[in-house]
């Protein structure tokens, strides 16, 4: 596989993995989400762990894409709820 070629595949991942931690933190902070809390916790950790993972191969790219995902997740959840997620980021 060409770099272009891993590089455009490893950005549609790290959407990919934007987009659901950010589609979880909005469940988590709407009162109408029927998923249990725990659930949204661990969906957010590991999503924000599976673009740190495309990040650390393509940082000169995607740095400031997962900088702007940690802010929107320490701004919309609860400090206590951010450490967990971070927890499964791991």
């Amino acid at each position: 596989m060409t770099d272009k070629c891993a590089l455009l595949n490893a950005g549609g991942w790290f959407r990919f993995f934007v987009r659901s931690a950010e589609d979880s933190i909005r469940d988590f902070v709407s009162e109408d989400s029927t998923r249990p809390e725990g659930d949204l916790i661990f969906s957010i950790g590991v999503n924000i762990g599976g673009a740190r993972g495309v990040k650390e191969k393509y940082p000169k790219c995607l740095s400031r894409q997962y900088e702007d995902l940690l802010k929107y997740a320490q701004s919309k959840l609860p400090e206590e709820t951010y450490k967990l997620t971070e927890l499964y980021a791991r």
